[in-house]
């Protein structure tokens, strides 16, 4: 009889043994894929913010293209107008269709920036008209070609006021910098 009792104690005492370590392995292991639930979360979230980020700088820079596509545009209609369109449609109709060209270059302009006004499209517009105007004016020949940012040095600043430009002298005029004319000034 005494040998059944310790049969019993042995087999009680190993079954809660077994049944403790199967409890603290699966602890462990809820406890394991509870974190790697969190990571699978945490670098989802990073690859969602990445995503954002890229299309962001994506759009931004597929706007660049097109401002520079714009202002190339504007170039040439300017080019053109001077040439043909004012001899032969008159001094009025000119400006009209400038006005028009521009206005839907606006529109265009104000669907990618919806949080920017006419003033920060004046600027952007001239910075990059200037930008374009200096690199059509570095693919003249070498005998007349102009310093490398000429006309982006008489842009004025944005955000700036009037009175504090850097092209402005100290009695308050209008004073660009002729750096890379000197050569042609007699």
């Amino acid at each position: 009889m005494m040998g059944k009792f310790f049969h019993f104690i042995k087999s009680t005492v190993f079954l809660v043994l077994l049944c403790t370590t199967l409890a603290i392995s699966t602890l462990g292991l809820t406890v394991k894929v509870t974190q790697l639930g969190l990571q699978v979360a945490n670098l989802t979230a990073n690859a969602a913010a990445a995503s954002i980020a890229y299309k962001k700088d994506k759009a931004q820079a597929v706007a660049k293209i097109k401002a520079h596509e714009r202002a190339k545009a504007r170039i040439k209609r300017f080019a053109i107008a001077g040439a043909a369109i004012i001899p032969a449609v008159g001094l009025f109709a000119a400006p009209a269709m400038a006005v028009s060209f521009e206005k839907a270059a606006f529109d265009d302009w104000k669907t990618d920036n919806l949080d920017k006004d006419f003033s920060d499209y004046a600027c952007e517009t001239g910075d990059i008209t200037a930008e374009v105007i200096d690199e059509t004016l570095q693919e003249l020949p070498e005998s007349l070609r102009l310093d490398a940012n000429i006309v982006s040095s008489w842009m004025p600043e944005c955000g700036v006021n009037f009175e504090n430009q850097s092209w402005i002298s100290d009695d308050k005029k209008w004073m660009p910098s002729l750096n890379g004319i000197t050569g042609w000034i007699p």
